[in-house]
């Protein structure tokens, strides 16, 4: 497989991947270089919408939006129902997917079906790159700390954040969960910051003010240009990362108003291990090939 790497902070294109044929060989591949890279694009790979979910399967358990009735792994991301003259700001501030539920996502898949002739990028911020930045007196301070987490919720938004846009099937009432600020990633252990933006509602046994400075803090280490990476999406291409070690964003887009402006994007997140590490979670082996 031919990698390059993307321009930013991390991630890489993989070239000649038959995503609807690959082996378990070849899906452990792509997902060894998700890992190692935080997020990947596999170029033009034109699938259908039985093939992505089908491959998205072997990579978790599909979430379920329930929102296309044929397809309910899938959420059309979409800009046609926007205000004209105001942008659609879904998702355009800094967070991790389901990391207001106690079954996280694992990783996120965008198969983009047409793009803008301008706008609609996605962010990615690498939260291993990040942690790896920090101090070793800073690393040992976070390492027991947990945080609650709520949607939309957050007590520290980074600057320029847009508030998180109500969500269909979210309980707002439903009590915060809890995770660890330093989470070490499901199948290599390779630690990270975990969900410090978004959903980051406290951190146990600290006040509001003294948790809001801490992940405050924290956002803007992260946030750094150096950690990030912007994407413009091309038709036909997947774009996936890995949750467990990144925040994202979409940059906020104006509502179409013909084709030149439309942004289409079908979108899967799954939970869980992928079938082909489902008997490993993070050993030496893995840490070994990772050079992590």
């Amino acid at each position: 497989m031919l990698s390059v790497p993307l321009s930013g902070g991390c991630g890489v294109e993989i070239r000649d991947v038959d995503v609807a044929n690959l082996t378990d060989d070849g899906v452990r591949s792509v997902l060894l270089k998700l890992y190692e890279h935080r997020c990947i694009v596999l170029p033009e790979v034109g699938l259908s919408k039985s093939q992505f979910v089908d491959f998205a399967r072997r990579l978790g358990e599909p979430v379920l939006p329930k929102v296309v009735p044929d397809y309910p792994e899938i959420l059309v991301l979409c800009n046609v129902d926007g205000v004209e003259d105001k942008p659609v700001t879904n998702a355009s501030h800094w967070h991790t997917d389901q990391s207001f539920r106690a079954n996280v996502a694992s990783m996120t898949m965008l198969h983009t079906l047409h793009v803008p002739a301008e706008g609609g990028e996605t962010q990615i911020c690498d939260l291993v790159a990040a942690y790896d930045a920090l101090s070793e007196s800073t690393k040992c301070e976070l390492e027991n700390l947990i945080v609650l987490h709520k949607f939309g919720a957050g007590i520290a938004p980074p600057r320029g954040d847009h508030a998180p846009a109500p969500a269909k099937g979210i309980e707002h009432d439903d009590p915060p969960v809890s995770h660890p600020l330093v989470r070490p990633h499901p199948v290599t252990g390779k630690k990270a910051l975990y969900a410090i933006a978004g959903t980051a509602s406290g951190i146990e046994g600290m006040s509001q003010e003294e948790a809001a400075e801490l992940l405050r803090g924290l956002c803007e280490h992260a946030l750094q240009p150096c950690f990030i990476t912007k994407r413009k999406h091309r038709a036909d291409d997947l774009f996936i990362w890995d949750c467990a070690a990144t925040l994202h964003r979409a940059e906020p887009i104006d509502a179409a108003k013909d084709l030149a402006t439309l942004r289409l994007i079908d979108r899967i997140s799954v939970g869980g291990l992928p079938s082909v590490f489902a008997d490993r979670r993070y050993s030496p082996i893995l840490k070994r090939r990772l050079d992590i």
